[in-house]
């Protein structure tokens, strides 16, 4: 890793707890979840950092993707480590990102100068996005911080969409008066902000237009 050009990424106020991301393209195949987690340790044994690896989960995106999450715990901290994401197509990784909680930080500088580091560019995601090959995944340069917060469970009957700002009325929609409205179907591109696109795919759901002209 020490030869991989990285993004480096502060999340920001969003994410609070977390320091520092490091988003770098890599391409090593793997047999099983046991090759991942040796690979980890290597590549973090290259930078430094001594620990281990434990698997957490993963999750299949599209028809060919997965995206793994694992943790890191590096040698004389009790309870802290580092978030790694693995973005795989078949067996093969092409990300891997380092999430860097608060009170990692100063091992986040460690490492930080045995990477190579580039800046972060989000318009590369937008000139990107024209040349997806349908069912394919795509790189999109922005933190995989997946569930950091856990998981979230919304009760429909609390749940309303608010429209404010740079409107002219300002509106709150309840699930109820989403669910009532006539049904679009639509078909169009996805982009999750943890690093992948699928092309096509096909969403039913309330029209834009009716939210607006609320």
């Amino acid at each position: 890793m020490k030869d991989t050009r990285c993004y480096k990424i502060r999340p920001g106020e969003e994410w609070p707890h977390i320091a520092v991301v490091y988003d770098c393209p890599v391409e090593f195949e793997f047999g099983n979840v046991n090759d991942i987690k040796d690979k980890i340790t290597n590549l973090l044994g290259e930078l430094g950092v001594k620990g281990s690896v434990e698997f957490s989960s993963n999750e299949a995106i599209g028809s060919r993707t997965m995206l793994f999450r694992l943790h890191f715990k590096p040698e004389g901290y009790a309870s802290a480590y580092i978030g790694v994401r693995l973005v795989a197509t078949a067996n093969e990784v092409r990300r891997i990102l380092l999430i860097f909680p608060r009170e990692l930080e100063t091992l986040a500088g460690v490492i930080e100068g045995r990477l190579g580091l580039i800046e972060y560019d989000p318009g590369r995601d937008l000139r990107v996005r024209e040349n997806i090959p349908l069912d394919e995944q795509t790189y999109i340069p922005y933190p995989v911080i997946y569930a950091v917060k856990g998981l979230p469970r919304v009760s429909p009957g609390e749940w309303f969409l608010e429209v404010k700002g740079l409107v002219e009325k300002a509106v709150v929609l309840r699930y109820e008066d989403l669910v009532k409205q006539p049904l679009t179907t639509i078909t169009v591109d996805f982009h999750c902000v943890t690093g992948w696109s699928v092309r096509s795919r096909v969403y039913r759901g309330v029209d834009v237009k009716y939210i607006l002209e609320t």
